[in-house]
């Protein structure tokens, strides 16, 4: 019984001093983790950034010379965020010294006359950016809408949802492919009866903004039958009873 009691504490003071080892082990690892240079961020990969440069972000993010591990997310998004394109980040850390930034942009929908310029408008409706960029079909020039200051961040429709409503979906406009290049403007002042502008200066009447895919394929049909083609005027897009209709006026 002695001798049991003599092993068991031997492998009781071996289980503690293992545990103490290995203590003094992850001790040991995170001084060298977070106090040591040679974990200090020395290089940043700039991912998923087509507005923004890669100078940019990086400078933005101003953690070069930080340790890789103490790196604080948010604090790193609120730096980053400054510049106006920047909707969110995802950051990754590879090791020793190296941080990688992917960057989620702000998807730019459309164009709004803001005095002797323009601003950038995002697919939510909210504002961008001052650019001085005019028109090229690319993404549409939004017309109807009163912006008298520029506001990043800011909804150019406060408190019509409606207009909100219709803003938002035809905004979309640049996931048709077929009307990329196309389109120079879209006049949503009153959203029960939206007006797109072709960039050859043809009208397009669509009604409200629901049911928009059916409606531009309608549309699309007839602006590029050889009836239209080369013709000024107006397409307008009726639906009676539960069948669209469209009339082509030429002027």
């Amino acid at each position: 019984m002695a001798k049991d009691k003599i092993e068991n504490k031997i492998r009781k003071r071996r289980r503690i001093l293992k545990l103490l080892m290995l203590i003094i082990f992850i001790c040991a690892l995170l001084i060298l983790m977070f106090k040591s240079e040679y974990f200090n961020v020395s290089k940043i990969i700039v991912e998923n950034n087509n507005f923004v440069t890669t100078e940019e972000v990086t400078v933005l993010s101003n953690v070069k010379g930080e340790n890789l591990f103490l790196v604080n997310k948010n604090k790193l998004e609120v730096n980053i965020q400054k510049n106006p394109y920047i909707e969110g980040i995802n950051i990754r850390r590879k090791l020793p010294s190296t941080l990688v930034i992917r960057v989620i942009e702000k998807q730019i929908k459309g164009l709004i006359k803001f005095q002797n310029s323009f601003i950038n408008v995002d697919n939510n409706g909210k504002m961008v950016q001052v650019i001085n960029k005019f028109p090229n079909g690319e993404i549409p020039l939004i017309e109807g809408i009163n912006v008298e200051q520029y506001v990043p961040g800011l909804n150019l429709i406060k408190e019509d949802k409606i207009k909100q409503d219709a803003l938002e979906t035809i905004l979309t406009l640049s996931d048709y492919e077929e009307y990329n290049g196309l389109i120079y403007s879209i006049n949503i002042e009153d959203p029960y009866n939206i007006t797109f502008k072709t960039m050859d200066g043809l009208f397009i009447k669509i009604g409200d903004w629901t049911d928009l895919n059916s409606k531009l394929t309608y549309a699309y049909n007839v602006l590029t039958s050889e009836a239209v083609k080369g013709k000024m005027g107006t397409i307008e897009v009726l639906k009676l009873q539960s069948e669209y209709t469209v009339i082509f006026k030429e002027s």
